[in-house]
């Protein structure tokens, strides 16, 4: 499908290129919904990492392929396709080239469906020290042929506004063999088949009424059909539980910022060029998700790079920090444009 090396060149710091991946010959009738793809990274001159992710979507926080200088890596990748059937593939830092084959697609599922997703419970109280509750799901397909089906359930804090949510999502996986995360398979087979997960819901939470949302549900056969459920989807199931939380406890901290540039203790203000800062993030009380950190350079110019946590089966993606649920070890970089003054900056006490 591409290959930047005899086609459009090495992808820049910072760059998103798109790639069209509706309409091949090699489809059939009808607009993918997602691609399986294998990208390769070849001739990096830096450490960085490649991000694929649909076009309208902002750039996920968490990385496809992690690599050093002069590696040449492949990985496999499973992506949504945006609106405009196109996909978008994000370099991070330097240069590198990228090969890109498609091995397969998804296209929506008629045969595929959500029967049934909710709580065991409407209601619990954790304020003592956090407590457990069932979520409980069903999903069939029609198709007499599909001999395989799984996929993944997303929960959510809601947010104080509409379709908004806040903390880390838990993402758990599912399907006849589930053997990674805590989803159990109740019963059934390719056609239809029932899971439970084990909720684990903490007792401190931004009020004394946290709620939480079954906010997506994703499966797919091997036949390439996939359906998401996602938000207004299960509103007829009404998958939600208010917990009784308590509001508050220790806010996050983080210590010993140091930071890394490319060989030298300064950078060159006449390109695009970038920092790695590092530095410890703890919290005890709730568990680590997402922040920024901003630095304040000449004539008061700032520069801001946001950062998250996001885990599946209760395992750390690939992300600018790792560690603990509570103790994370963060390597943010930080990219400073052209335009950027020349003269000296800081990393505020804010940060």
């Amino acid at each position: 499908m591409l290959d930047t090396r005899s086609d459009g060149g090495p992808l820049g710091v910072g760059e998103s290129r798109a790639l069209t991946v509706s309409g091949l010959r090699s489809m059939a009738i009808g607009r993918p919904i997602a691609v399986v793809l294998n990208v390769t990274v070849v001739n990096p001159t830096a450490s960085g990492f490649v991000t694929v992710y649909p076009t309208g979507s902002p750039v996920p926080t968490a990385s496809n392929i992690d690599f050093g200088p002069g590696q040449t890596l492949s990985n496999l990748v499973v992506v949504p396709v945006g609106a405009d059937g196109r996909i978008n593939l994000y370099n991070r830092f330097g240069q590198v080239d990228l090969v890109v084959d498609m091995f397969g697609y998804f296209q929506a599922g008629p045969d595929l469906s959500v029967e049934s997703v909710g709580f065991a419970q409407s209601t619990v109280d954790a304020t003592a020290g956090g407590a457990a509750v069932d979520v409980n799901w069903t999903v069939a397909n029609r198709n007499t042929n599909a001999t395989y089906v799984g996929g993944s359930i997303i929960l959510r804090r809601l947010g104080a506004q509409p379709d908004t949510y806040f903390g880390q999502p838990v993402i758990e996986s599912f399907g006849p063999n589930t053997c990674c995360g805590s989803a159990t398979k109740v019963s059934g087979d390719a056609h239809r088949s029932s899971y439970t997960y084990r909720l684990p819901v903490p007792a401190v939470s931004n009020s004394t009424t946290t709620r939480w949302v079954v906010s997506a549900v994703e499966f797919r056969d091997e036949l390439g059909n996939l359906l998401v459920a996602s938000g207004h989807d299960l509103d007829d199931f009404h998958p939600v539980l208010t917990a009784t939380t308590t509001v508050g406890g220790k806010a996050p901290t983080y210590q010993r910022i140091t930071y890394q540039t490319q060989g030298r203790p300064y950078l060159y203000a006449g390109s695009t060029t970038y920092a790695v800062f590092q530095f410890d993030a703890q919290d005890e009380s709730e568990g680590f998700w997402q922040g920024a950190i901003t630095l304040t350079g000449p004539a008061g110019q700032t520069l801001t790079r946001t950062f998250g946590q996001v885990a599946v089966d209760g395992n750390e993606l690939s992300s600018p920090c790792q560690g603990w649920k509570t103790s994370q070890q963060c390597s943010v970089p930080v990219v400073f444009p052209k335009a950027s003054g020349p003269g000296s900056g800081r990393c505020p006490s804010s940060c």
